[in-house]
């Protein structure tokens, strides 16, 4: 063991006689538990930080996933309105019903095959968790 002589003042010396009344300890052994919760405190701090970049990256890669989605899901739904708008227009329609009011068969079709395929995908991500 080597021995150092430190000079303390202020807040030091009022936070070592503090810790020391607590724990009724030398100011040698005081000072050494105090560095060893200074070092199991930084090493607590590393590990949560560590856990946060875990957890971001993570919901980065989710997120940034969703966005493309959405990002072709818009321009899907962008490109489908134009052409039943020419589709409507070249052949002079005007009237427009809802599907509260009548839903066609092709529609019927192309919503279950939609809701099959969303289904499936659904299914795969939860098999590969």
């Amino acid at each position: 063991m080597e021995k150092k002589s430190v000079k303390l003042a202020g807040y030091s010396v009022d936070y070592l006689e503090k810790e020391m009344q607590i724990s009724n300890k030398s100011a040698s052994k005081t000072i050494e538990k105090i560095f060893k919760e200074h070092e199991q405190f930084k090493q607590l701090i590393i590990d949560r930080n560590s856990l946060v970049e875990q957890i971001y990256d993570r919901f980065k890669k989710d997120i940034s996933t969703i966005l493309a989605r959405t990002g072709h899901t818009v321009k899907n739904s962008n490109v489908a309105m134009e052409l039943w708008n020419g589709f409507l227009f070249a052949n002079n329609q005007s009237e427009y019903v809802t599907t509260d009011e009548f839903v066609s068969t092709p529609l019927k079709k192309a919503t279950e095959k939609v809701n099959n395929e969303i289904a499936g995908l659904r299914q795969k991500k939860l098999e590969k968790k």
